[in-house]
């Protein structure tokens, strides 16, 4: 091989190095990045789990208090006044712990 040839073939090794380094770096991040989201995933349905106990013990709060002829409750009940209606209190549900109340409190 010629000082040209050697120069080359220096040039080529030293491209595949850098190009096999970023790959390894972007996989990497990548790697990084996936774990983190999944971790981020697992804190999530942790607190929907945490959530839907929370909900589940005032559903059954919420199962003692009496109801009007009108369908709104009979006395005041945590943020909820004496007269709420029953729909809005279960959207509340809905809105607040990110479940649905005919599948997750009723089991409909």
């Amino acid at each position: 091989m010629n000082k040209q040839d050697l120069d080359d073939l220096h040039k080529a090794t030293t491209l595949i190095f850098n190009v096999e380094q970023k790959w390894r770096k972007d996989n990497y991040n990548y790697a990084a990045d996936t774990l983190y989201k999944a971790r981020i995933e697992i804190n999530n349905a942790r607190s929907r789990g945490q959530k839907t106990k929370s909900a589940e013990e005032l559903w059954k709060e919420l199962g003692d208090i009496p109801i009007n002829k009108n369908e709104g409750i009979d006395q005041d009940w945590h943020i909820f006044h004496k007269g709420t209606p029953r729909q809005d209190i279960w959207h509340w549900f809905e809105s607040e712990y990110d479940i649905s109340v005919a599948k997750d409190l009723m089991g409909l």
